[in-house]
């Protein structure tokens, strides 16, 4: 059984609102935005850049932060709505944007089916955050 209690967890609205942990909701965004904290937190395996403004970088970040880079009008990399649910989501949602931006589809197809498969990721992550609070 897998209990509910992370950070993920804390802050959605629905646990917020059913859970009265709105104050531990507080906290958590409160004590996570303070620079140094939200360092600490992410530069302990930076796989990423700190979202904390004034954070400082990890030693590996600052060494990349270092390099010169050619800039390019775009990259067929990732793009999306800043959130993806799981894998499939991800995995589904890129040969779609490439799609686009490489002339295959026009825009108003890009947003009907970027909009579909946002609505089913978010369908299959809500189905399993159900999951595992019926379980406990």
């Amino acid at each position: 059984m897998r209990l509910p209690w992370g950070s993920e967890y804390v802050t959605m609205a629905s646990s917020t609102e059913k859970d009265g942990n709105l104050e531990q909701t507080t906290d958590f965004w409160m004590f996570l935005t303070e620079p140094q904290n939200n360092a600490f937190l992410v530069n302990e395996n930076q796989a990423r850049i700190s979202s904390a403004v004034d954070a400082p970088l990890g030693s590996i970040w600052q060494e990349i932060a270092t390099f010169k880079l050619p800039l390019y009008d775009y990259a067929i990399a990732w793009w999306g709505q800043g959130w993806y649910w799981d894998n499939d989501n991800f995995m589904r949602w890129r040969p779609v944007f490439i799609e686009w931006i490489t002339g295959q589809i026009d825009e108003e197809t890009f947003y009907i089916r970027q909009e579909e498969e946002f609505a089913a990721g978010a369908q299959r992550y809500e189905e399993i955050l159900q999951e595992q609070t019926s379980d406990s």
